[in-house]
């Protein structure tokens, strides 16, 4: 990575507010999950244990700072930093141009999702990161084509599947474009020219991938052993296909349509007025002046964005991460485009980039402050999380919400009580009590894991013993629990006792 003082001063600016930002402590569902497993250094083969990320982050937790909660939040504010880094390389590398870099830099570093990832644990900025490589050899191999890009691009590739599963949807239209200029190649080259010599270096690169891919194959191998697992198991769990029935989205265009409007309103949302223009003309622009190259990252953003609409649909704000990645570099090429065309005085670029930093700090603060006056439902509830607050404001210095959930969850229940919760707060228990070293001895009982129905379990077990439940989201059948059984509240949850 080329050292330049533009690039250093930007990075330690972000490193500076996300250290400021990022959160103190443990955070709800996967963030809980994650910080677990890389206490623990758990190694598996399926794709939501995300292994290599357990690897690259489990050195954090050596740092003497906080709870392992934090510094494993730390991780994803140092990916989120490297992802900036190397986006400044890529969109320089595109126009030849330090502020082109640096809108593009600002613009992903202050949009609200990547934000929000950069300061809880989470495996998506390691997958920016290596996404943001993958779109830097990628676009260096159309410039320059070297034989060096495109086996970088293999290796990345590679490992970033043992990252993040996500990443997939990239490397799908990434590859159909590398297959048309291998066959182009091919159908270009002079008679008698040996085709091997044209087909090595893919072979090359070819090589790299699996390489790269190893590591989960390794992982994979070790863990069917140890499970007894045959083939078909194997590439269940590896794939992760438990999530594969949100496809039938395909099948519904209604649904798809109104999938689609939501995620055009968080595209705008994470980069307002300013960004959203600059992204429009990026676009136009774009394809006149660096046609093969913008034309390549449209291809790859909308492959990421139909794919957020029908498959895994509940972790979709967060599945748009890459969609958010190429929109920041075309946003660098769209600012670079606009300063050539208008001629741009320093003064103006800087004036540019203020309004690219004001702007979304600004709109999160409106916006949240408006959500909460109105009471704008945002998500299901979650006791004492402000969904506002999580949801829709990046910054999470002040989020304690999930620790101080459990700390009084388990003030409050008995050790022979029996605890219904969903995986969203149950991780959260699991890490107070795998990390944190917290007796929990009553036993908790994951609704959505198991294959248990809730009336039936509560009927034949309320007389055993006391009963405790979490939320009130659909899965929980709350209005057909009310018709027999009374809900107390005591705070944290619910008592279910009979009427």
């Amino acid at each position: 990575m080329e050292k330049t003082p533009a690039r250093a001063a930007i990075l330690v600016a972000f490193s500076l507010i996300y250290l400021g930002t990022v959160a103190p402590g443990v955070n709800w569902g996967d963030s809980a999950k994650l910080a677990i497993l890389s206490n623990s250094f758990e190694l598996h083969p399926n794709a939501g244990y995300h292994s290599l990320r357990t690897v690259l982050c489990y050195p954090f937790n050596w740092i003497p700072v906080g709870d392992i909660a934090y510094r494993q939040n730390l991780s994803s504010a140092f990916f989120g930093i490297l992802t900036l880094g190397v986006l400044f390389g890529l969109v320089r590398g595109i126009t030849g141009s330090k502020f082109a870099g640096l809108v593009a830099v600002i613009s992903l570093g202050f949009s609200h999702t990547f934000w929000l990832l950069s300061n809880i644990t989470e495996s998506y900025t390691v997958y920016t990161f290596f996404l943001s490589l993958i779109l830097l050899q990628f676009v260096r191999f159309l410039l320059n084509h070297e034989e060096r890009s495109l086996c970088l691009f293999g290796l990345f590739s590679g490992l970033a599947i043992c990252v993040q599963l996500l990443i997939v949807f990239s490397l799908l239209p990434l590859g159909v474009i590398l297959c048309y200029l291998l066959y182009r190649d091919l159908s270009s080259s002079q008679p008698g020219e040996p085709r091997l010599k044209i087909i090595i270096p893919w072979l090359k690169a070819a090589s790299c991938f699996f390489a790269g891919l190893s590591f989960l194959v390794i992982v994979a191998i070790v863990t069917a052993s140890k499970e007894g697992w045959g083939m078909r198991e194997t590439l269940y769990q590896t794939l992760d296909l438990t999530h594969s029935h949100y496809m039938k989205s395909f099948f519904d265009p209604l649904l798809l349509i109104k999938n689609l409007i939501k995620r055009i309103a968080l595209f705008n949302y994470q980069f307002p007025i300013l960004g959203a223009l600059l992204f429009i003309w990026g676009l136009i622009s774009g394809v006149r002046r660096q046609r093969t190259i913008v034309l390549s990252l449209i291809f790859v953003g909308i492959t990421n964005l139909l794919f957020t609409v029908v498959y895994l649909v509940p972790k979709w704000p967060f599945m748009m991460t890459g969609v958010y990645v190429v929109a920041a570099v075309i946003i660098g090429v769209g600012a670079h485009n606009l300063s050539i065309t208008t001629n741009s005085s320093v003064r103006i670029k800087a004036i540019l980039c203020a309004l690219l930093v004001a702007f979304p700090i600004l709109t999160y603060a409106a916006v949240g402050q408006f959500a909460t006056d109105e009471k704008i439902h945002i998500a299901r509830s979650v006791p004492y999380r402000d969904n506002v607050q999580y949801f829709l404001v990046p910054w999470k210095f002040n989020e304690t919400s999930a620790m101080q959930f459990a700390l009084d969850l388990t003030k409050t229940i008995e050790p022979e009580a029996v605890l219904i919760s969903d995986f969203t707060a149950s991780a959260v228990l699991d890490y107070l009590r795998e990390v944190g070293d917290v007796q929990i001895s009553f036993e908790i009982i994951e609704i959505g894991r198991r294959d248990i129905d809730l009336m039936e379990y509560v009927s034949s077990e309320i007389k055993q013993h006391p009963i405790y439940m979490i939320g009130g989201a659909p899965i929980y059948r709350v209005p057909e629990l009310q018709e027999k059984f009374n809900l107390r509240d005591i705070g944290p949850s619910w008592r279910i006792e009979p009427k």
